[in-house]
């Protein structure tokens, strides 16, 4: 979503654009605050805040009963070219958040249906060959402190770990390096023969 720029900005932008087109040129009178508040629908205030920008950037000069004088047509372009420039890297900077937050919220959605589908498979262990299965750490275990790749699961179980339950939240394929704790729950496959390695594997 394209940031829109405050409406005293659009209108110094637009009497610039007038500078540069030729439209005013050096030297010539702009007209008055009122004037100006009539063509562009805005409050007087709106306009001072507009002339008192390109003032300060040296486009025009301002002076009470001397009205607002063209000064410089090159300082008009600068300030064209600023105000593009600025613009372009706001409305890249939102459209990079609004990626960010539409990849955060896919993320998120994916999460929550791939632990919705381990859920629905463990309620149904009886379907297939290969389905994921549960087995608790206690306390007792010599797993504990150790980290995923140094525990050789697959060698001694013939099965693979598929993810780790950690109070309440779920962590699928955990990084090699993550280290086991009391409670854990590993969530693996494997075929029917394998829950009871498995189990005297993680209770040793």
């Amino acid at each position: 979503m394209r940031k829109i720029s405050p409406r005293y900005e659009e209108i110094a932008f637009d009497i610039a654009t007038m500078i540069m087109n030729g439209e005013l040129e050096e030297g010539d009178r702009i007209s008055g605050r009122s004037t100006l508040a009539s063509k562009y629908g805005v409050s007087p205030e709106t306009i001072r805040r507009a002339v008192i920008l390109l003032k300060d950037l040296g486009v025009v000069d301002s002076a009470p009963k001397s009205g607002i004088k063209v000064l410089s047509a090159r300082k008009a372009i600068e300030y064209i070219n600023q105000y593009y420039n600025r613009s372009s890297f706001t409305e890249m900077k939102s459209e990079i958040a609004d990626i960010l937050k539409e990849k955060n919220d896919l993320e998120h959605k994916l999460t929550n249906k791939i632990n919705k589908m381990v859920d629905h498979l463990t309620l149904h262990r009886d379907i297939g060959i290969i389905y994921p299965l549960e087995v608790d750490i206690p306390a007792s275990s010599s797993l504990l402190g150790k980290k995923i790749c140094e525990i050789e699961f697959w060698n001694y179980t013939g099965a693979t770990i598929i993810g780790i339950k950690r109070e309440g939240n779920n962590t699928l394929s955990p990084n090699p390096e993550w280290i086991l704790e009391a409670e854990d729950t590993i969530v693996f496959v494997g075929k029917k023969n394998s829950y009871s390695r498995v189990v005297d594997f993680v209770k040793q």
